[in-house]
């Protein structure tokens, strides 16, 4: 299966730089095999109905991005680090730009006299960089980043503007409370008190899964045919309390919204493992393309995705190929916002 197959033309001007205001204000593009309706994400509750379970991702973003200056004898240069995951309290792996500058043995001076130590993985060429104090001492990163990290939003915004202080609020889901996470699981982001009461006030019933969205939900897949792709892992949880809604739900015949296609593979991850659903927690990479049998979701809240993205073809997979194309350039005719920052689509398959 190619990967050119999940391409289509994404126009610069629809990526959003900034979320609707109020959150609840945005879009959303319902998609069934047949048809395609525009709506707003406050039409929601129009297409649940009582003890239907809302599944979402709790993960928190932590402030990940940091800045900092490689120097070296005849030359030095800015580096700007995204921390992605934890190998102890001081040393994290890491995405890097210029990535390919770097390699085993710099230091990169950061702010408030923190050093990182960095070490290039010879077989994988992969980052991790080891945080001290400038006198030698080991740091605990965590505490570093809220101090001098700011929020990582994705590299095709920062290409428009920086971080700020509006992306604290902006970037973090309302449903969030465990932190981890490098980017936001952004179906979430659409959700606001306004949309959630209208939701409670028709019987809905939410539930809650982790997964720290990590590089497997955003690295780009760099080989021709997809089959021969391997994303990274990504911690998640689902928790015995959702199991139960959930099961409890599908017995007295409602469905599944998954909120979120990071809330979809935990899902199916715990289904892969035990065969039915049950209580999960450990790591994922599960790449879902078509040809895969969604096992436990009836309908699946996303956003709009890049072309030839794992979202993207995970959509494919519930929708087709041919039904997510054509609804995409629906909504480019119709000037909906893609990405991170944009509209919502509810897949019906």
């Amino acid at each position: 299966m190619q990967l050119d197959s999940f391409d289509y033309h994404l126009p610069n001007n629809m990526i959003a730089v900034r979320p609707a205001n109020p959150r609840s204000s945005s879009r959303m593009l319902k998609i069934t095999p047949d048809h395609v309706g525009d709506f707003h994400i406050l039409d929601l509750p129009d297409f649940m109905s009582k003890g239907d379970i809302i599944v979402c991702n709790n993960t928190k973003v932590i402030p990940s991005f940091i800045t900092g200056i490689c120097n070296r004898t005849t030359t030095s240069f800015k580096v700007e680090v995204l921390l992605a995951n934890p190998l102890s309290q001081s040393c994290w792996t890491a995405l890097a730009y210029p990535g390919h500058k770097l390699k085993s043995g710099d230091r990169i001076n950061f702010p408030n006299g923190i050093v990182g130590n960095v070490y290039k993985h010879a077989d994988t060429h992969e980052l991790s960089i080891d945080f001290i104090h400038d006198d030698g001492t080991k740091i605990n990163v965590i505490e570093y980043m809220y101090t001098s990290g700011t929020m990582p939003i994705p590299p095709y915004i920062r290409k428009h503007r920086l971080s700020d202080e509006q992306d604290t609020h902006d970037y973090q889901s309302i449903f969030a409370n465990k932190e981890g996470a490098i980017a936001a699981p952004t179906a979430s982001l659409h959700f606001d008190e306004s949309l959630l009461q209208k939701l409670k006030n028709c019987g809905v019933i939410f539930s809650t899964v982790t997964l720290h969205v990590g590089q497997g939900t955003f690295m780009p897949i760099r080989t021709n045919n997809i089959h021969d792709f391997t994303m990274h892992k990504e911690w998640g949880e689902l928790p015995a309390s959702t199991v139960t809604s959930i099961n409890e739900a599908k017995q007295r015949g409602n469905r599944i919204l998954a909120v979120g296609t990071t809330v979809l593979r935990v899902l199916e991850t715990a289904f892969q493992k035990y065969g039915s659903l049950n209580p999960w927690q450990g790591t994922t990479d599960l790449f879902i393309y078509p040809g895969y049998k969604i096992n436990n979701t009836d309908m699946l809240l996303t956003n709009f995705h890049a072309p030839k993205s794992t979202p993207f073809i995970l959509a494919c997979a519930i929708m087709g190929t041919d039904t997510m194309k054509s609804a995409y350039y629906h909504a480019i005719n119709n000037k909906y916002r893609f990405l991170s920052y944009g509209d919502a689509t509810l897949l019906i398959p």
